[in-house]
């Protein structure tokens, strides 16, 4: 298995040289923007176990903010701070460098932390002395007034060149209600009403809070309701709150835990093809194309890609645009046979240029008219386009038909724009 920080680097590369490689109808670009997502905000890595001691502490010079005492879990999280005085240099253990916790440990103070007059059950707690390297992680299930829920901690080190935690983009997560606020200290907490299933606004509750110190350590509290994760399929509320989770996440009993991981390995960041199209640029390239007058809003975009609402004043519409400039496609692997729902036109322009026109229902939830043109040039460029009566793909309906015609869809995709700036 690659390791957690290794694999995030990795991905965005071998997505851009893979592109090619997958049948075009339809243009896979919802999946294109979950990965995305799920890159930028990597919430839950350490509950599977894919983290490695990349993912280490920094010189922790910066002040922490305490919850409530141990003990207690009130319903905000208490502002009080508290300063770290010794800024920590070392991944040895040292006067300096506590020694790390164990895994019990760590789940004690979770528990702790928990409202009294509850029961703990099905409890489990690993760090870096029980063989995770560089990260804690702490799993129980609660049961309170209030319910029962599944709830798991993890604390890791983001490095300085990694993204503070934020909202996902709404057409990865349609039915998320997300903040994101600086705290007194300069840290920063998210918090999110979510469910198990993305595409959902229905079934097994997950609510989560993620905080990023200044020196860039990160806490994650989430809490299944009911359960363990995808374990129930009722619609129960969750047992805690989001201010108590928040509490949680923000305890300076955790300060400790932070001191004891070893210095993050610095690594080069995300590797960009070196013809790809800036994200600025993405929005601004689509931008010019929509028609004017619309209002443009939930913009999410990297190099070669772009999503974004558009309104045209009956409804937020989800458009997105894949550029892959090296696709090793052929135009064999455009044929309107491999669609099996909705219409397909396929065109051959004169420069030998093959798009690909369809229109039908969302494959996953079926609730959308999703409408695309898949481009493929002669040399072996790709633009891929997607327009839906959404803002997100398995989001809800939110107007009739998209915005755009499947005319105007096609335009997009045959402009110039997306390779005149390579």
């Amino acid at each position: 298995m690659l390791h957690d920080e290794e694999f995030e680097r990795r991905l965005p590369a071998a997505l851009n040289s893979t592109l090619g490689e997958f049948r075009p109808p339809p243009p896979d670009l919802a999946q294109a923007g979950a990965v995305r997502g799920r890159r930028m905000r990597r919430a839950r890595a350490v509950r599977v176990g894919a983290v490695t001691a990349a993912t280490a502490l920094a010189a922790m010079g910066g002040t922490l903010l305490i919850g409530p005492p141990q003990g207690t879990a009130a319903s905000t999280p208490g502002p009080a701070r508290l300063e770290q005085t010794t800024p920590v240099h070392s991944a040895s253990p040292s006067a300096s460098t506590p020694a790390p916790l164990s895994g019990t440990e760590v789940l004690g103070i979770l528990a702790r932390l928990l409202p009294q007059g509850g029961k703990v059950s099905q409890t489990s707690g690993q760090g870096p002395a029980d063989g995770l390297p560089g990260a804690y992680r702490a799993a129980l299930t609660w049961t309170g007034p209030r319910g029962t829920a599944a709830v798991d901690l993890s604390i890791l080190q983001r490095g300085p060149q990694d993204d503070v935690a934020g909202c996902l983009p709404v057409q990865v997560r349609p039915y998320d209600q997300c903040t994101r606020r600086t705290l007194a200290d300069g840290s920063v907490l998210v918090t999110t009403k979510s469910f198990t299933y993305p595409s959902n606004n229905h079934g097994q509750r997950r609510w989560y809070v993620i905080l990023t110190t200044p020196s860039h350590a990160e806490i994650t509290v989430e809490e299944f309701a009911g359960g363990a994760e995808k374990a129930v399929n009722g619609n129960a509320q969750p047992a805690l709150s989001i201010d108590q989770l928040s509490s949680i996440a923000t305890s300076g009993d955790w300060r400790r835990a932070i001191s004891s991981l070893p210095a993050p390995v610095d690594h080069p960041g995300v590797p960009t093809d070196a013809d790809a199209v800036p994200a600025a640029q993405m929005i601004e390239h689509l931008t010019r194309l929509l028609p004017p007058g619309g209002e443009l809003t939930d913009k999410d975009a990297g190099p070669d890609f772009v999503a974004l609402s558009y309104n045209d004043g009956r409804g937020r519409s989800l458009v997105q645009v894949q550029v892959s400039p090296h696709t090793e496609l052929t135009g064999d692997w455009y044929d309107c046979s491999r669609v099996k729902t909705g219409t397909c036109t396929l065109q051959t322009l004169s420069d030998g240029t093959k798009v690909l026109l369809t229109q039908g229902p969302d494959e996953k939830t079926g609730r959308t008219v999703v409408r695309q043109a898949d481009v493929l040039h002669p040399d072996g460029r790709r633009v891929a386009v997607l327009v839906c009566n959404s803002y997100s793909q398995g989001g809800p309906v939110t107007r009739p038909e998209p915005a755009l015609s499947l005319e105007q869809v096609r335009q997009i995709g045959l402009s110039p724009r997306w390779t005149a700036s390579r």
